[in-house]
């Protein structure tokens, strides 16, 4: 994680609106008050806004101000009942990612995640740069090219030495990346091609990714998820530390649009598969008769009942043959859906429609 510390003309802004020792308590509650967009905050209201004291961040004063001092209030912060709608291309067997491109820069971006193509990358020792060229539109069958511009302007030749052993694992970008990083590259999707260039200049060309949320981050506290993305996942490229990445939560899509470079994005995408729904990618370490089961917890008693007998055929009857005839739908208490099933598919569906109909409450404006 990249440490940052307030500029002095930030400190000396505090020190100017709070007069020590309220500096602290004033950073904390606008800490709070800041951060507190990416929490999820429960409310009463049934539907658009609230100001509710209790459904904020702060506290107000019977003198209109903040409990602890600096500044005039209250700030009162709006909370909204949102409805998502349920995405039938989010219930895929693998977790996918689209990216906001043209088709032919989209189908360039899926080869990267794919495997390698057959035979792999053949071990290179000392061999130029150029032969790396080759070997990938013969490999590949795509155009790919050389960013010759960049690469002079970076001193770097086109006969400049790569030593590589054989690859034979792994996706295309990751190898890609490990190949061309050792001499300050990187391969990035424009125009339809496949560019190698150097690494400064893929990292000024950003692209939007749209990702769905997985069942274990469908939660209004998906701010807990992209603090864990931008801590995690190549820290120093985010806006809250200096970079230019960015993401967004779209509560009302089930979704996180995020913007960053494709090597970045190929290692968000990493993360999210390798940390989230793994029981629910077949695979062979799964044990014969294992059935997931993921629990969700409805305000409303009554939709939980009614769900308890009707999800199952509503989701199968959405999915068609990516359903799951077998899954079962449990009601555990007066307001617990119990949904047990080994079909991703199924259960993203589900948790999606769950959500839909029961609604969430996300953070909305300051009053």
């Amino acid at each position: 994680m990249v440490a940052t510390t307030p500029s002095p003309a930030r400190s000396n802004a505090m020190s100017a609106c709070c007069p020590m020792p309220r500096v602290l308590l004033c950073s904390a509650i606008l800490v709070a008050m800041i951060h507190g967009v990416s929490n999820g905050i429960r409310a009463d209201d049934s539907e658009a806004v609230t100001s509710d004291p209790a459904a904020t961040d702060t506290e107000p004063k019977p003198d209109g101000g903040l409990a602890g001092g600096c500044g005039a209030g209250p700030f009162h912060r709006k909370v909204v009942r949102v409805h998502s709608q349920p995405n039938l291309r989010h219930a895929t067997p693998r977790y996918e990612v689209t990216f906001a491109v043209s088709p032919g820069d989209a189908a360039l971006n899926a080869l990267l995640e794919k495997p390698l193509p057959e035979g792999g990358i053949e071990a290179m020792n000392e061999s130029p740069l150029r032969e790396l060229h080759a070997l990938l539109i013969k490999k590949l069958s795509v155009p790919v090219c050389i960013d010759t511009r960049a690469l002079e302007d970076a001193g770097i030749d086109l006969d400049v030495p790569i030593t590589s052993p054989s690859i034979n694992t792994g996706s295309l970008g990751d190898t890609l990346t490990r190949v061309l990083s050792r001499i300050d590259m990187a391969a990035i999707v424009e125009n339809e091609t496949l560019t190698l260039t150097t690494t400064d200049r893929a990292n000024e060309k950003l692209i939007v990714g749209i990702y769905s949320l997985p069942t274990d981050g469908l939660s209004p506290r998906v701010g807990n998820l992209i603090d864990v993305i931008q801590s995690t996942v190549a820290p120093e490229t985010w806006d809250t530390f200096g970079g230019q990445g960015a993401i967004r939560p779209l509560h009302e899509a089930n979704e996180l649009v995020i913007s960053n470079t494709l090597e970045v994005h190929m290692e968000t995408i990493a993360f999210m598969r390798a940390a989230f729904d793994t029981d629910l990618v077949a695979s062979s370490d799964r044990i014969e008769g294992q059935v997931p089961v993921r629990v969700y917890r409805l305000r409303d008693a009554t939709l939980a009942k009614e769900l308890a007998t009707t999800l199952p055929p509503l989701c199968n009857g959405a999915l068609g043959k990516a359903g799951d005839p077998e899954a079962t739908v449990t009601l555990f208490g007066n307001d617990r859906l119990l949904v047990q099933s080994a079909s991703r598919p199924f259960q993203i569906y589900a948790g999606e429609l769950i959500r839909s109909l029961d609604g969430i409450d996300v953070p909305g404006d300051f009053d």
